[in-house]
């Protein structure tokens, strides 16, 4: 992946963003992998490391606070400390799997990455719960060729949301001018992703159905 974030280094460890939507958190030394946390788009911007907590802004709008491993509470891991994932490549073939890096978040319903993504069914609804500020639910969708199809959320006790929507030839980013309206896309084949975000915590529902 491409990098164009400028790094930042402090107590011996590199911290640069990618064009993968990546933040990534390097030895100094060696250049191994300590960690790494996704967010919603680009990372061009450089991080910015106050108290051990890495500060960086996305293209997807949001300015992220990211809790490194070593200084996440244990009592209650979020889920994207605890997941499962594949080994990330690495220089050498003697690396053990990093890490990943996570906000703090108790009892989140939704995964906060689109590794993590909820998959849902075309013509289904789900229910979902911003459970603290900053709180991000991201949710998969499967398209095929030559279909159309709607995304539509409706406010419950969430004051406000902006989501957004990226897969195959598109890429929508949150924000005001989507906030509220029922986005349609499709036509090409392929997974979408969308993320839902607010300002605020409460509850909202997302409907995804196909356009005859």
């Amino acid at each position: 992946a491409f990098v164009y974030s400028s790094p930042a280094v402090v107590d011996g460890v590199v911290y640069v963003g990618s064009v993968d939507n990546y933040v990534y958190a390097l030895d100094a030394g060696s250049g191994e992998l300590r960690w790494r946390y996704e967010t919603g788009a680009f990372v061009y911007s450089s991080p910015a490391v106050v108290d051990g907590v890495v500060y960086v802004g996305s293209r997807d709008g949001y300015v992220y606070a990211v809790v490194p491993p070593t200084l996440a509470p244990t009592p209650t891991p979020a889920p994207t400390a605890t997941a499962t994932h594949t080994p990330i490549p690495a220089a050498t073939a003697t690396h053990t799997p990093a890490p990943t890096a996570t906000a703090t978040r108790r009892d989140d319903d939704h995964g906060n990455s689109r590794s993590e993504a909820t998959a849902v069914d075309v013509g289904s609804t789900v229910d979902g719960n911003i459970e603290v500020v900053g709180d991000v639910d991201f949710f998969s969708i499967r398209a095929v060729s030559g279909q159309t199809y709607a995304i539509e959320t409706q406010l419950r006790s969430l004051p406000d949301r902006a989501f957004t929507l990226q897969g195959p030839g598109i890429d929508i980013g949150p924000g005001s001018s989507i906030v509220g309206r029922r986005i349609v896309f499709g036509g090409r084949a392929g997974v979408y992703f969308i993320s839902v975000r607010s300002s605020g915590i409460g509850t909202y529902r997302l409907t995804i159905s196909a356009v005859e």
